[in-house]
This record gives C-alpha cells, sequence and structure tokens, in this order.
C-alpha cells in the first residue's frame, strides 16, 4: 500500500525498500495515533530493492541461537528525524543502522509527520517520544539492549529532552546539528522557517535540560545572536567565541553553562556524565549555525553529575557497574581499501570465526576497489583488542569513578556538510558505526563484569 500524508507527499514504507521491518502504532500519554517503522535485527537480513550497494554485515551468532535471541543482543536505536520531510524520507539512514551496523531501529513518526495523527507542538513531540521509549523498555525484543537516541536537527532537540527525563533508560545519544534553544534560532533563521511557524512558540532548551533545568525566561543560551549569526566563521574563531563567553560567566561568579541560567525543574534530571554523546556538525549548515553546536559540546563537557549521583547504578540500565573497557582503549585504521564487517559466520558456514569479547572486528578486503569516494564513505575503523591497557583487576567503585571521570563526549564535523546533507558527507557513518561499536562492546563487558560480581 502506498500512503501519502496530509500534504499529499508519498510516505514509504520499509516493505518499499524491501526490508525486514513493520509499520507500528503507538499510542502517546494524549491517545494521539502514531504510524511509526519497526526495523528489528535478524540472523539473515534480506538484500533490498533500493540502496542495493549498501553492505549488510554477517551476523556474530552462536550455535542454536534463534532470531529473537540475537535480536535481544543487539543495540536498538530510537530515529528522531529533523522538520522537513517525514519518516519515510529517512528510511535509508535507518537502513544504515539496520543493516551494516546491526541494530535494532525504530523510526519515530512525530504527530502531524507522515500518518501519524494530531498537530505538531513541542508538548506533543515530548509526549511522542516518551511514547517510543516506553515502547522500547517494556518490549522483551528490545528492553535489555543498549539504547541509543540519533535525532536530526529539532530530533537532536527531542533526543536531549527524552535523554534528560529518563536518564536511567539512555546508553549514548548521537547528534546531528541541532541547537541550543530555538528562542536563540530563530531570529537568525525565520525567512528559512516560513513553512514551520509552528516552531516560534516552542522552546526546546536543549543546552540548559542537559543539566536538569529550564531558563528562566524566553531566550536563554550561550549563543548570543552576534554570535550566531557569524555561520560563516572558521571552527577556531568559533570555539574562541565559546570560550570568552564562559570566561564571562566566570568573571561574573556565574555557574558554567546552562547550570546558573535557569531553575531546577523535577522533571529533568540531566544527562550524566557516564552517557555517551556523539556530536555531529555540518560547518556549511545554513539553518542551524555551527555555533549551536559548538556551545552544546561546551555543555556536555561541562557535565558534572555522574550516573551515581542520580540514582542509577552503572552506565547501562542492565548493569550494576560501569566498564572498564574505554578507560584505555585503542584503535588503528584500516588500510585504504576493504571494508570492516563484524566477525563471524552466517547460517550457511560462509565464516567460522566465532565472537569474542576482545576483539570481534576485522578488516575485510571486498576486492573490487570502486569508486573512491563512495570506498571512503563505507571506511571504518578496524578495533584491536579493548582491554590491552586495562588492569582487568581492577573492580567495584574505583573503575566506576574512573570510568565516571572519563569524558565521554564526541565531537566531528563536516567541512563541507549543510544542514540537509551532513549525513551523506565522507567519514559520517564511519564515526557514527564506530561511535555505536563501542557503546555496544562497553555494554557487553559490562554484562560480564556484572555477572562476576
Amino acid at each position: 500500500m502506498v500512503w501519502s500524508d496530509a500534504n499529499g507527499t508519498v510516505v514509504h514504507t520499509p516493505a518499499d525498500y524491501g526490508l525486514f521491518g513493520e509499520e507500528i502504532e503507538l499510542r502517546a500519554a494524549d491517545g494521539t495515533l502514531l504510524r511509526c517503522y519497526l526495523l528489528p535485527q535478524r540472523l539473515e537480513l534480506p538484500r533490498p530493492k533500493k540502496f542495493q550497494m549498501l553492505p549488510i554485515t554477517p551476523a556474530v551468532w552462536k550455535d542454536g541461537e534463534t532470531d529473537e535471541e540475537y535480536m535481544a543482543r543487539r543495540p536498538t536505536v530510537i530515529m528522531f528525524h529533523g522538520n522537513g520531510g517525514n519518516v519515510g524520507h529517512r528510511i535509508p539512514l535507518g537502513m544504515m543502522f539496520q543493516q551494516f551496523m546491526r541494530c535494532n531501529v525504530l523510526m519515530v513518526s512525530y504527530r502531524g509527520y507522515g500518518n501519524s495523527e494530531g498537530s505538531p507542538s513541542e508538548r506533543g513531540f515530548q509526549m511522542d517520544a516518551q511514547a517510543a521509549l516506553n515502547f522500547v523498555v517494556q518490549d522483551p525484543r528490545f528492553g535489555k539492549t543498549p539504547l541509543i537516541l540519533y535525532g536530526q536537527s529539532i530530533g537532536g532537540a527531542v533526543s536531549i529532552d527524552l535523554a534528560s527525563r529518563n536518564p536511567e533508560k539512555i546508553t549514548a545519544l548521537i547528534l546531528e546539528n541541532t541547537f541550543t534553544s530555538l528562542p536563540a534560532l530563530v531570529p537568525h533563521v525565520l525567512p528559512l522557517l516560513s513553512s514551520f511557524t509552528f516552531l516560534c512558540h516552542q522552546k526546546w532548551e536543549s543546552e540548559a535540560k542537559i543539566f536538569g533545568y529550564v531558563p528562566q525566561g524566553s531566550s536563554v543560551s550561550s549563543v548570543s545572536p552576534s554570535s550566531a549569526s557569524a555561520s560563516g566563521s572558521s571552527s577556531s574563531r568559533t570555539r574562541l567565541q565559546v570560550e570568552r563567553e564562559k570566561e564571562r560567566q566566570q568573571q561574573q561568579g556565574s555557574a558554567p553553562v546552562g547550570g546558573a541560567r535557569g531553575i531546577k525543574d523535577q522533571r529533568y534530571k540531566g544527562i550524566p556524565k557516564g552517557t555517551r554523546v556523539l556530536l555531529l556538525s555540518g560547518k556549511m549548515d545554513q539553518i542551524v549555525p555551527p555555533e549551536h553546536m559548538e556551545a552544546l559540546r561546551v555543555a556536555f563537557k561541562e557535565r558534572t553529575k555522574t550516573r551515581k549521583e542520580l540514582g542509577i547504578p552503572g552506565p547501562f540500565i542492565s548493569s550494576s557497574s560501569s566498564s572498564p573497557s574505554s578507560l584505555k582503549s585503542k584503535s588503528k585504521k584500516q588500510p585504504t581499501s576493504g571494508i570492516t564487517f563484524s566477525t563471524g559466520r552466517s547460517r550457511s558456514g560462509s565464516r567460522t570465526r566465532t565472537l569474542s569479547a576482545e576483539k570481534d572486528w576485522e578488516v575485510l578486503d571486498d576486492g573490487t576497489g570502486g569508486d573512491e569516494k563512495a570506498e571512503e564513505a563505507l571506511r571504518v575503523d578496524a578495533h584491536v583488542d579493548v582491554n590491552s591497557d586495562v588492569d582487568m583487576g581492577v573492580r567495584g567503585e574505583k573503575i566506576e569513578e574512573e570510568a565516571e571521570e572519563e569524558e565521554r563526549s564526541r565531537w566531528e564535523e563536516f567541512p563541507s556538510g549543510s544542514h540537509n546533507d551532513t549525513s551523506a558527507q565522507a567519514g559520517y557513518w564511519n564515526a557514527v558505526e564506530e561511535f555505536v561499536s563501542e557503546v555496544s562492546r562497553e555494554w557487553v563487558l559490562a554484562k560480564e563484569e556484572s555477572a562476576r560480581l
């Protein structure tokens, strides 16, 4: 069946792409019906009808393991898209997570978008996101998997809001071209947002929510109108602007970014240091000035609350201790040819490697060469033994304290990336795949560590 949204735009479905997936219906707290897409895992995924050049990573499976068992131990990604288009336009991105990274994927269709009911609003989107999270954590297939939020543009604001309200349930965030707050953004991009006037009545105070605060007043952000308008400035200059703003606040006796410019809201606990964050910034973004991402970068670095202080038992909802894997891990660059796949074997027995918690990735030479740019876009890092420099004899609170003190945000910028094509830039999916791999590996090791304690 071919669906069209309220504007007559076709809303493509997973079936249109020949994917293993389904259309699901979720109910938000106010009863609004959301028609979303679920792309779960299984041992053998079908070759898609579209984008057939995307690699399907062979599953790492154990003898006798079922599709459901494999699904229940793979990461789960909840996708929140940006303003334009609908959930059907993001299916190729969902394919990267499902086929290349072997994640379960829930693609959320907000109210008023795609074939979901209702009209868009900030409060409505918050309820939509909570409904999606509730579905995942209550489903036995996904409830015990590491949970990653992926948000683009306003989807990044939705992700930060959801993670700040549910920090105990979120393992990691991936944020692309999002903003500190809408009041700080709208004056600079209002002509470009004429089709999305509902945004002008919203706040989405993302920077403050990182710390568990809601700002006083209608426009509170570390991005001033003067700095936000300088979207064409160099990376070093924008960082200098951010640092000068920090120095000014410190001289005036203010608290770090976000904390002193709002009031504590019991709905928001904040995003603890132990939650991994990947920030992806397109430097040619014509809608969200890159200074917003720079300011969010500073805010995440200045997180002070630990998961322990928020009453969260370790870095993952299924673990009682932090993983040591990220303390002193190493990586090496793969050769210029070849694609990195997860080792293992298909059910046909074409590969006979067994799963190793220390090293479950290797470089495979595809032997075909091909387009240099496409090859670069698919190239990713190969990992070595993540425990090479870690004293595995260290246990308990000492591991937890060291892991909490570690910087757990990662920054990637793309010089030619605009608001709508950053995800198409060379190296983008390399960074995402490596990040997801690290999160998944930490989660596995944390489970093993928890079982030994």
